[in-house]
Order: structure tokens, then sequence, then C-alpha cells
């Protein structure tokens, strides 16, 4: 009956995770796509990563490292 819940957030890579998610499990996608877009040299899916591991990490009280994934 109900689907999924939406989080424009995730977008690209990450479409999989919800509102749901786990910040930690967020943080660990996150950073993997990150890493993996940045190696590929796909800008664009480094800058959406880059965003939820931040915001992640700010959402979890780690405002240094939140301030370096920006």
């Amino acid at each position: 009956m109900y689907g999924k819940a939406f989080a424009p957030e995730y977008q690209g890579a990450l479409t999989t995770l919800s509102v749901n998610s786990s910040l930690t499990d967020v943080l660990a996608a996150g950073t993997e796509q990150l890493r993996a877009a940045e190696q590929a040299g796909k800008s664009a899916e480094a800058a959406r990563s880059g965003l939820a591991v931040a915001e992640a990490h700010r959402r979890l009280g780690r405002v240094g490292e939140a301030d370096r994934a920006w």
C-alpha cells in the first residue's frame, strides 16, 4: 500500500536510500559513492554524494567533518 519514502537530498547513486536510512548508512554509502565518482571523474555525482556526506556529518554533530566535506 505504501511505497518507500522519497528523500530528495539523496540523488544520483544514492537514490536507494530513504528518509528512514540511518545516518551512519548514509555516511558510508555517500563516502563510497564520493570516492568512486572522484576516481571516475564524475564531478556532478561527486557533488551530490559530497552533499549527502556533509549533511550526514552535520546531523551527527560532527561539524568539523561537515565543513571539510563541503
